[in-house]
């Protein structure tokens, strides 16, 4: 016997007693509380069996002394229908006045247990079958494929996105903190909602157990006005992360709390994703004070990545997108948009000290007034290092100039974001969008998973589905 749950203004009398099995006893009004079978003027759910005069035999959950038992022909009047009048905790189905949960006996059963294998508890305390439907509070659900990388390469603890445009008409029925994000045995995953500049549904981030190599199919619910907001960011940004800035604000989603300071102006605009950050060019710049997690990343492996959309080529040669590097260029890092032959390029730069060792892309497709993803990688330990990504897939890096000596510890230098850490005059023109910082080199699979990730190329929403 399978326990399902159904959402009906109905106030459904649920009897706690032994009935067959040692289970609960359920009283029923009407056939659609007895799924295939039928409620009985006995008030228990009757089947279809063919061995019993009446054609019918009473569910596992009728009364101990009926359960399993034939139904009794007709009555008089002709009917199977009926039963108590059912009450719960002292009201009736006229005072329940709102959605309510119901049980339904599925008849008999030839194993034990009520929910199911794989059947986990929803937050109502409903009894259900994660296969048919997680918590029947919630009114609305969308599958949620989450597929390969291009190349079919899993990726563990990958932090996807479903782009929320599409439940806009159901987002106008409820709260954004009544979305979930489950797997397919009902397990909730850690999810951040971020909202778009006017506070409308724009996406929502979570943590997928696995990227690749096959699609995995999660679910996404919705459509509970009374649900409690569950959004957990820190725990969906907790793989490496050190600091992830959507510029809903100038908050950061991980654990470290590294907020940005933007000085008198923080400027906003719409972003390849929701809201993005703007910087003008001229005296835009925001700043991070020194912090025990930002220190020395090269040393170990880092990454940034972020969504880019230079305005024009500007009027310095180099336009700094991240940069923590001090005024001699001998400690530190930066990544930066560059001028090269009437051409924007991106540049990485690590201090050394005795002089910096700087790399640039050759033929990336970077644009004025486009946005585009790019990301690097930073690794002392690593000859080949830096490593540069644009639109997810790596680029031809040309070095110029080797490096000389050993890096300085940048543990007292601030970070500074659209312009120079020291340098008053150079800053960057244009937006920033979804700006990540790892403490670890992310592969290029990750690198990939990412940027397919935001541009609908690694997971894909199914149709809206209405709870039963």
């Amino acid at each position: 016997m399978v326990i399902r749950a159904v959402a009906q203004g109905l106030g459904l009398a649920l009897v706690a007693g032994a009935g067959a099995c040692g289970q609960a006893e359920y009283l029923c009004i009407s056939d659609v509380e007895c799924g295939e079978g039928q409620c009985t003027a006995a008030g228990y759910c009757g089947f279809v069996d063919d061995t019993c005069p009446s054609g019918l035999r009473y569910g596992d959950q009728a009364d101990a002394e009926l359960a399993g038992t034939c139904v009794p022909e007709r009555d008089d009047d002709g009917t199977t229908t009926g039963g108590p009048s059912p009450q719960t905790s002292g009201e009736t189905s006229g005072e329940t006045g709102g959605a309510e949960t119901v049980a339904v006996d599925d008849g008999p059963t030839t194993g034990e247990g009520t929910t199911g294998e794989g059947s986990t508890g929803s937050e109502t305390g409903a009894v259900y079958d994660c296969d048919t439907w997680w918590d029947p509070a919630f009114g609305f659900r969308r599958a949620v494929v989450v597929h390969a990388p291009a190349n079919g390469s899993p990726v563990e603890g990958f932090a996807a996105m479903v782009s929320l445009e599409p439940l806009a008409d159901a987002m106008a029925r409820a709260d954004l903190a009544d979305v979930r994000v489950l797997t397919d045995d009902c397990e909730p995953l850690p999810h951040e909602i971020e909202a778009t500049q006017d506070e409308s549904a724009g996406a929502v981030w979570f943590r997928a157990p696995s990227v690749g190599p096959d699609p995995v199919t999660l679910w996404l619910y919705y459509g509970n006005a009374s649900a409690p907001d569950a959004s957990d960011r820190a725990a969906v940004w907790s793989e490496g992360f050190v600091g992830v800035w959507h510029f809903a604000d100038v908050s950061d989603s991980t654990a470290e709390g590294h907020g940005l300071d933007p000085g008198p102006v923080a400027l906003f605009a719409d972003g390849p994703i929701a809201q993005a950050s703007v910087f003008d060019g001229v005296d835009d710049r925001w700043s991070r004070p020194p912090s025990p997690a930002l220190t020395d990343l090269p040393d170990s492996g880092m990454t940034i990545s972020a969504w880019v959309r230079p305005e024009s080529k500007g009027g310095f040669a180099v336009q700094h997108i991240l940069d923590k590097t001090t005024s001699a260029s001998l400690s530190g890092f930066r990544f930066s948009v560059r001028q090269s032959m009437g051409q924007l390029e991106l540049e990485v730069e690590r201090g050394q000290d005795v002089d910096s060792r700087r790399a640039r892309t050759v033929g990336a497709p970077l644009m004025a007034g486009e946005w585009v993803h790019v990301a690097m990688t930073l690794d002392d330990a690593d000859p080949s290092s830096p490593r540069v990504y644009v639109g997810g897939l790596p680029q031809f890096v040309e070095i110029l100039a080797d490096g000389v000596g050993m890096p300085l510890s940048d543990v007292n230098v601030p970070m500074s974001v659209g312009g120079s850490a020291y340098n008053n005059n150079v800053f960057f023109d244009g937006r920033l969008d979804e700006l990540r910082i790892s403490s670890q080199v992310r592969s290029a699979d990750w690198v990939r998973a990412e940027y397919l990730s935001m541009t609908g190329g690694l997971v894909s929403l199914g149709a809206e589905e209405t709870a039963p």
